[in-house]
């Protein structure tokens, strides 16, 4: 919101958000919020059915209890990125694009050399946030051989947009089953609707636009079975990079002059604005004791619609 009030620009609309599936989970997720104080709202299935009907999540006999989440909201993704570039060069910063790092060399605790194709950049810190390709950025590192790096995982999913067929506005979703799936309405006016982490592991040079086959068609299977309202069959699909450390979760930590925040491709835009706050308070050296997402912490447990 005060992105949205310093670049004068919308940025989130208003949907709320319906969780089905996981029982436990999502009668955790709803406790946790009581307990911040996000309002939720615990709905039968035939509520759901009630007050959704572009859904069909009862299935066969079966009552799925279900929670609404009246805070929730979808970002405008392109506009976000417009905005917040626009913030950064009005703060100093300068982008460089179409630049390959070739190596990141940390000189101490207090500088590191970022080499590229012609030429190098001297700085007191390096911040490394490079998504899926950030296996292959660390391998130029001399930060490679920290053992407390974990293994990142990068998968290929997909995603279809489909035409909606009934009116009103619709709620982000998630249905928490197995496989887990997600859906929420775009700026233009569809519906966008994938799997969550079923996609294949892939090396990142690999990413293929096209949709792995066996995941496409069953995705489509439970949009035409669990969403009668939109066109069963896609406007158009994309696929897109998660890359993930073991848990699903975070990775914000410094060795020496280099700062990373990595393990964010597939759910990390959201939180974009605590992501840029965490990393520059490592930046000026603020340690936070209780930082959940360093390199030391202890396994963490997620819910059952996510990887452990």
């Amino acid at each position: 919101r005060r992105l949205e009030r310093e670049s004068d620009t919308a940025l989130l609309t208003a949907t709320g958000g319906l969780d089905v599936g996981d029982d436990a989970e999502i009668e955790l997720l709803a406790v946790q919020c009581e307990r911040v104080g996000v309002g939720v709202e615990r709905l039968s299935s035939s509520e759901v059915t009630q007050r959704f009907p572009m859904f069909r999540f009862a299935g066969q006999d079966v009552a799925r209890p279900a929670v609404m989440f009246h805070a929730a909201s979808t970002v405008n993704a392109e506009r976000a990125l417009v905005a917040l570039r626009r913030h950064a060069e009005h703060r100093g910063a300068t982008f460089l694009s179409g630049v390959r790092v070739d190596g990141i060399e940390p000189v101490g605790d207090d500088r590191v050399v970022v080499r590229h194709p012609t030429g190098s950049i001297v700085a007191e810190t390096c911040v490394i946030t490079v998504g899926a390709w950030a296996g292959e950025l660390l391998v130029r590192s001399a930060i490679a051989g920290d053992a407390r790096l974990p293994e990142l995982t990068v998968t290929q999913e997909q995603v279809g947009y489909y035409r909606p067929l009934t009116a009103g506005a619709w709620p982000t979703f998630v249905d928490r089953s197995e496989p887990c799936v997600y859906g929420l309405p775009t700026p233009d006016g569809l519906v966008k609707i994938g799997e969550h982490h079923t996609g294949p592991a892939i090396d990142v040079e690999a990413k293929s636009d096209t949709p792995e086959q066996a995941t496409w068609e069953r995705l489509q299977a439970w949009v035409a079975d669990h969403v009668p309202g939109v066109e069963p069959t896609p406007v158009r699909s994309a696929t897109c990079l998660y890359a993930s450390y073991p848990g699903d979760t975070f990775l914000f930590d410094r060795i020496g002059p280099v700062v990373l925040g990595l393990g964010l491709s597939g759910h990390g835009f959201k939180f974009v604005p605590e992501v840029g706050r965490r990393l520059a308070d490592l930046t000026e050296r603020i340690d936070d004791p209780a930082n959940p997402f360093s390199l030391d912490r202890p396994p963490i447990e997620v819910g059952g619609s996510g990887r452990r």
